[in-house]
C-alpha cells in the first residue's frame, strides 16, 4: 500500500509559520505606513499651496476693488463738494 498518512504538523513548525507569517505581515505594515505618510505629507503640501495661491489671489482682488471704491468715494465726494 501506497497510501501518505496526513500526520499533523508538529507544533514548534506550525509556531514558526506563525511567527514568519507575523513578520511578513508586520514588515508589510510598516512599508504600508511609510507609504501612507508620504502620500499624505505630498497631499498637505499640494493643499495648502493651492490655499496660499487662492488666497493671494482674494487677497489682491479684495485690495483692488477696496481701492476702486475709495477712488470712487474721494472722485464722488469731490464733486460733491465743488457744485
Amino acid at each position: 500500500m501506497n497510501d501518505v498518512v496526513n500526520l499533523p504538523r508538529p507544533w514548534s513548525e506550525r509556531q514558526r509559520e506563525t511567527l514568519r507569517d507575523f513578520l511578513r505581515h508586520a514588515a508589510q505594515r510598516a512599508q504600508q505606513e511609510v507609504e501612507i505618510q508620504t502620500t499624505f505629507v505630498q497631499q498637505d503640501q499640494a493643499i495648502d499651496k493651492e490655499f496660499r495661491e487662492v488666497r493671494q489671489k482674494l487677497d489682491h482682488a479684495f485690495h483692488a476693488a477696496r481701492q476702486r471704491a475709495v477712488t470712487e468715494f474721494e472722485t464722488r465726494q469731490a464733486e460733491a463738494l465743488s457744485s
